[in-house]
């Protein structure tokens, strides 16, 4: 039997998972309002284990949308947003995700600030973690690290490979030493 691999260090993250980390994260910082929420379930959670979207780029987008319930409580549901490259990294379109949905039974107005309140604190705990774990949401496109003459460096992220190599034949030509790394694999690639 194969061993899983590891979310975030072996393969990008599925959406639920990462939940499930900011959810944890949350809890242990005490979170206020966490405790008084009817439930907060994963946004495809009708879709098998393997069908899951998941997070392999670290832009993205979160956001929030509090609302009424039809027959009782107040819901705030957070997505992301991000751009989808096609296989070979061009022609990105906008797509949204579920990322999840809270609910409480409370109907007064406090509990709908309450709630708005929670979804900008659970989005603020995603992006923080994001930021500081960057390498675990970075699975797709190149990349580019550059040494000046002068031996500033500096770095680029591209989307494909093509627009990879153009940038780095275009900062070899101003002297510069760079390497490129594709993000899927991470595995260095030769500058041909």
């Amino acid at each position: 039997m194969t061993q899983k691999k590891q979310a975030g260090t072996e393969r990008p993250y599925k959406i639920f998972e990462f939940k499930r980390i900011v959810e944890q994260i949350a809890k242990e910082q005490g979170v206020e309002y966490l405790d008084r929420l009817d439930y907060f379930i994963n946004g495809d959670y009708s879709k098998p284990e393997k069908e899951q979207p998941v997070i392999d780029d670290w832009d993205v987008q979160f956001r929030s949308d509090t609302h009424w319930g039809g027959s009782e409580g107040i819901y705030s549901c957070i997505t992301i947003k991000r751009c989808e490259f096609d296989s070979d990294g061009k022609n990105g379109k906008w797509v949204e995700y579920d990322f999840g949905t809270m609910k409480t039974l409370g109907e007064k107005d406090e509990d709908f600030i309450s709630m708005h309140t929670l979804a900008a604190k659970i989005i603020l705990i995603a992006e923080h973690y994001m930021k500081e774990h960057e390498d675990e949401f970075k699975w797709s496109g190149y990349d580019l690290d550059y040494t000046t003459k002068d031996g500033l460096k500096g770095g680029y992220i591209c989307s494909c490979k093509e627009n990879a190599l153009r940038t780095a034949h275009r900062l070899q030509e101003e002297g510069c030493t760079v390497t490129m790394t594709n993000n899927r694999t991470r595995q260095q690639e030769p500058v041909l």
